[in-house]
């Protein structure tokens, strides 16, 4: 088969009167589900060599270099000695400045103090960008700040360059992404526009960084963000009250086709929905081994993290974590199966983080053997932070 396969799982669905009434129930995995659905060991992480080699090259200083670069600028703060927490007891040329240090001792954020604690939890890609951003202009002290904004292809279409610093909290915020390639964002004050902001959805502009640079980080900080990855409960169908029907499908969404997709497939064991995980069903078990952030058994992700320069990097990790990790940092997870070749399932990891504008995409290699012993290892060649306007139908074909 030829690119991605929808295949038939009507012999999986309840009676329609029964899909109305199941409901989905989060829980925690019981002391005996944990039994036969065991988590990885510490011992099976494997990182690449340059970051197990020192323990002090998981941490540097400032998160990305634009940021050691804006700090350099603004010698009167001694950002060494800043704690980990929000700061905002400094100002810029008198104008407020909000400084993020990091649980592990990283200064994360430098910018203006534009918006409150609610609003960047809100949008907390969108306003970082424009606290630095604005900060950057100033403190470079560029004589044609509009040129370099033009450049960058950001556009005031309503307002003025120093409109932004008038800003208050009663101001009404809105950011709408525009076909997952802009975004614009207008603020309102007694329902009259008062600014207005259009710019693309680039995550290297969004957070000043380039494509080597997000992708060093990404190793750096792997082993940490994984092994301090939140425990997501299971999900399963509560419906338990007529266990004639064997299996049940559980809808999730789609991503670009409806062959890509996050739905989950259960059977019933002993009138207790489980997730099917069974060599008999390597399609339905693909679906949840891949997507599911809880263990359903000992299974590694071989990872090999494709770079840019023609370069590679590979790190092993347990599926589930990696899955919740993900998740973590805002991407939602699909799967689209290629096809079943020689005992093995091929497929494809799509991670798109919307807010970012950037997509995870891993072919995955899942053999039928590791799927019958619940637990080996899978093979995935990774793709980061991919433009999600990349993401296209010629790109998906062209994907190994």
């Amino acid at each position: 088969m030829k690119g991605f396969a929808c295949f038939d799982t009507s012999n999986m669905q309840p009676s329609a009167k029964r899909v109305i009434v199941v409901l989905l129930l989060l829980f925690c995995i019981s002391g005996a589900e944990a039994g036969n659905m065991s988590v990885m060991t510490q011992s099976s992480f494997r990182f690449p060599e340059r970051v197990q080699d020192s323990a002090t090259r998981l941490v540097r200083r400032y998160v990305t270099a634009k940021l050691e670069q804006l700090a350099q600028l603004i010698p009167h703060i001694n950002f060494d000695s800043l704690p980990p927490g929000v700061h905002t007891e400094y100002t810029f040329q008198g104008r407020p400045l909000k400084i993020r240090v990091n649980q592990w001792n990283e200064i994360e954020h430098i910018g203006f103090n534009f918006f409150d604690t609610l609003i960047s939890a809100e949008y907390p890609i969108v306003c970082d960008f424009l606290e630095r951003y604005f900060l950057d202009l100033t403190v470079s002290d560029d004589p044609d700040k509009f040129l370099r904004m033009t450049i960058n292809n950001f556009h005031i279409e309503y307002g003025a360059f120093e409109t932004i610093f008038t800003l208050n909290p009663k101001d009404e915020m809105v950011v709408v992404s525009i076909d997952l390639q802009k975004y614009q964002v207008t603020f309102k004050r007694d329902g009259e526009l008062l600014l207005s902001y259009i710019f693309d959805m680039d995550y290297q502009m969004l957070v000043g960084s380039n494509s080597i640079e997000l992708e060093h980080n990404y190793l750096r900080t792997i082993q940490r963000e994984v092994e301090h990855a939140p425990v997501i409960p299971l999900s399963r169908p509560l419906d338990i009250d007529t266990c004639t029907d064997l299996y049940y499908y559980a809808p999730g969404s789609t991503y670009l086709m409806e062959a890509i997709h996050n739905g989950r497939y259960y059977v019933i064991t002993d009138c207790v929905w489980v997730p099917v995980c069974s060599a008999h069903k390597p399609i339905e078990s693909a679906y949840n081994i891949l997507l599911s952030p809880v263990a359903l058994g000992d299974f590694l992700f071989d990872i090999e993290l494709d770079m840019y320069g023609y370069k590679t990097e590979s790190f092993s990790v347990p599926v589930d974590l990696w899955i919740a990790k993900t998740m973590a940092e805002g991407c939602t997870p699909y799967l689209g199966i290629k096809d079943i070749k020689d005992n093995v399932v091929r497929a494809t990891l799509f991670c798109p983080n919307m807010q970012a504008g950037y997509c995870h995409v891993v072919s995955v290699k899942l053999p039928l053997s590791v799927i019958h012993e619940r637990g080996g290892k899978i093979d995935g060649r990774m793709y980061a932070y991919v433009p999600m306007h990349n993401i296209t139908p010629g790109y998906i074909k062209s994907l190994k």
